[in-house]
């Protein structure tokens, strides 16, 4: 068991010297143990917001909190539950993993683990697409598959004298908005004047044909909820005694408003954002942060696991303010950070002297000659990146587009279903309750055995574009598709037919094939030589991952290069005076994620056009390592 009630002072306390032995051992693993503030945070149990910093294992106090509340609320024989919302799968499939090595698996109404999209989807978003357009069901795509299907639309709706491209910028330009009157609005976020008619009718068009964005199903649920905001406020409190929030600073302004207005006025529900708002990207170019909390009124966690003091010191102040609470992991020995210069003759060799460096640095130590970890290289945008290597290209990595992912998820729904009708020998009415809409009646019905399903589903597909082993899953699927169908249909298990799971496999690799020779997605990763074992991707590419060694490279935008623009935050000073200025501020945010993700090694590449030799002067007092690449080259 590991809920094990202690009283300090009249304050119950979650972890305490009896169980947190156990749960320090199955999540930490070793010796390892929760920091004071870590403990802070998990014996909290008032509203509020958790800053906290890169690798401070925010995600792992958050489990550790959930599993302990989990076995609370099932002691006391509570009715209420834990809604815990993330924005990746990946993420999701982080704390279900986690809590079953703390031997919870059964997670069943009341409570809820999603995506904050699924959230949106399961409750509001699908119930107010049907009310409001009378049909049952949307084809939900990310933007990259919608544009196809608007170059399609299109064709009908553009006029007889169009001779000029297909503006597909508009998907990413425009959001749906439903008004007071219930009147449909294509909102247009492009510069200057609106798009045109034909645009905004195709738009619509997709919309009733229920061709729909993630964006557009946030609107959704945001109409559905300020139409039964007090029904859906009651409704939330009854049902959830605990509402955590991970990643809070990746939420949108809309996804933002329509949590807000579920929670506010809400004395019954315990509220907690788990982020860190220096690294909010949404608000980039000129855009406004969601989550904005008071750290004076915030628990925090300033203590990082991941990199050491030299890596601390530059983050301290490349960061929108300054962050001199941050602590530095004193057992990991960072190296002193690298200043790396180049010119136009050699930038192409930047990254094999990079390279280099950071192999003579792991080879030199004990420590960090036994660490695997992935060495990278960062920039803002794709068109700065493919100046440093003649090679790179933008090939997909292991990852199906979103909509890939849907379609495969789709199919698996497919073949379940098609499971249900041959077992099922009931009538038509007695089955139309799961054909109407398959995912609906069983998140509905059974949350729990459809959520290990949904689990199992997304581990084979991963393994599959992996080509891991897949052996052991489909015995799993097997298994509990047939325990699913058992279920739904009253029936004992021995009475259903083997539903042949691995038939399904041809028709996901097709759907994954196909993803393999389509354009990429954002995460990208470069193909030059195999002993230059350097990952190129954008900043967005490489948030939420952790790497041995990180070089952030230089981006130049009409003349102006972005690390020249931040020079004095990354050695040592921080000056506020230039925050306010756009282009800092911005590049302030993505130097902070792009240097926190080293555990040792964090350099800059600079033209040396771009710097003087007051800049270079000021680097090595404080504490940079100067790599000419130019003498580098000469000396190997």
């Amino acid at each position: 068991m590991l809920y094990t009630m202690s009283l300090e002072g009249h304050r119950v306390m979650l972890i305490n010297d009896v169980n947190r032995g156990n749960i320090e051992s199955l999540l930490l693993g070793g010796s390892r143990q929760f920091q004071p503030e870590q403990i802070k945070v998990i014996n909290s149990t008032h509203s509020t917001n958790i800053m906290a910093c890169p690798g401070s294992g925010k995600t792992t106090v958050l489990i550790a909190k959930i599993a302990l509340l989990l076995e609370k609320l099932k002691k006391e024989g509570s009715r209420k539950g834990i809604c815990v919302l993330t924005h990746t799968n990946v993420a999701v499939e982080e704390i279900v993993n986690s809590l079953e090595k703390l031997g919870i698996s059964n997670i069943a109404y009341p409570h809820f683990i999603g995506t904050i999209h699924e959230f949106f989807n399961t409750f509001f978003s699908l119930k107010a697409y049907g009310i409001y357009t009378q049909k049952d069901t949307f084809y939900l795509l990310d933007n990259e598959e919608y544009k196809k299907y608007f170059e399609r639309f299109f064709e009908y709706h553009k006029p007889g004298y169009w001779s000029y491209p297909t503006p597909i910028n508009a998907v990413d330009k425009t959001d749906i908005h439903i008004d007071k009157n219930n009147q449909l609005r294509i909102i247009s976020r492009k510069e200057g004047k609106d798009y045109s008619a034909p645009v905004l009718n195709t738009i619509r068009d997709m919309f009733y044909k229920g061709f729909i964005r993630h964006s557009d199903t946030v609107e959704l649920a945001n109409w559905y909820i300020r139409n039964h905001k007090e029904a859906l406020q009651k409704a939330f409190q009854s049902r959830f005694q605990y509402f955590f929030i991970d990643e809070a600073q990746d939420t949108s302004i809309e996804q933002y408003e329509n949590l807000s207005m579920l929670i506010e006025n809400n004395d019954g529900t315990i509220v907690q954002w788990y982020g860190d708002s220096y690294q909010a990207l949404y608000s980039l170019y000129g855009k406004d942060d969601a989550w904005k909390p008071d750290l004076e009124e915030s628990l925090q966690i300033n203590y990082s696991n991941r990199f050491g003091e030299n890596i601390a010191k530059i983050l301290r102040t490349t960061c929108i303010e300054e962050y001199s609470r941050l602590e530095a992991n004193n057992a990991i020995s960072s190296a002193i950070p690298h200043l790396f210069i180049y010119n136009d003759d050699n930038k192409e060799q930047l990254l094999r002297v990079y390279y280099r460096t950071v192999s003579d640095f792991k080879a030199a130590s004990f420590e960090t000659a036994r660490i695997k970890g992935k060495i990278a290289a960062v920039c803002h945008h794709h068109d700065s990146l493919e100046g440093y290597s003649e090679t790179y290209q933008r090939s997909k990595i292991n990852k199906p587009l979103q909509s890939e992912m849907q379609a495969c998820l789709h199919e698996c729904h497919q073949s379940l279903l098609a499971g249900l009708r041959k077992n099922d020998r009931r009538g038509g009415k007695e089955r139309s309750e799961y054909l109407k809409n398959i995912s609906q009646f069983l998140n509905d019905k059974y949350p729990s055995k459809y959520n290990e399903l949904k689990v199992l589903w997304a581990r084979w597909i991963r393994a599959i574009i992996e080509e891991g082993d897949e052996s052991i899953l489909l015995v799993d699927l097997e298994s509990k598709n047939r325990e699913l169908i058992a279920t739904t249909l009253n029936k004992d298990i021995d009475e259903i037919d083997v539903t042949r799971i691995h038939d399904l496999r041809p028709r996901l690799v097709k759907i994954l094939h196909k993803n393999t020779q389509s354009e990429p997605a954002e995460t990208v990763t470069d193909t030059f030589p195999v002993e230059l074992a350097v990952e190129l991707n954008t900043i967005h590419g490489v948030k939420g991952e952790t790497h041995f060694a990180t070089l952030l490279l230089e981006s130049v935008r009409d003349g102006v290069s972005d690390m020249q623009k931040i020079f004095s935050f990354l050695t040592g000073t921080y000056q506020s005076d230039l925050i306010e200025e756009s282009l800092v501020k911005d590049t302030l945010k993505l130097a902070y994620v792009a240097l926190s993700r080293p555990r040792y090694f964090a350099g800059v590449a600079m033209h040396e056009e771009n710097l003087s030799a007051q800049n270079i002067q000021e680097a090595v007092r404080h504490g940079w390592k100067i790599v000419n690449v130019e003498e580098h080259l000469n000396t190997v």
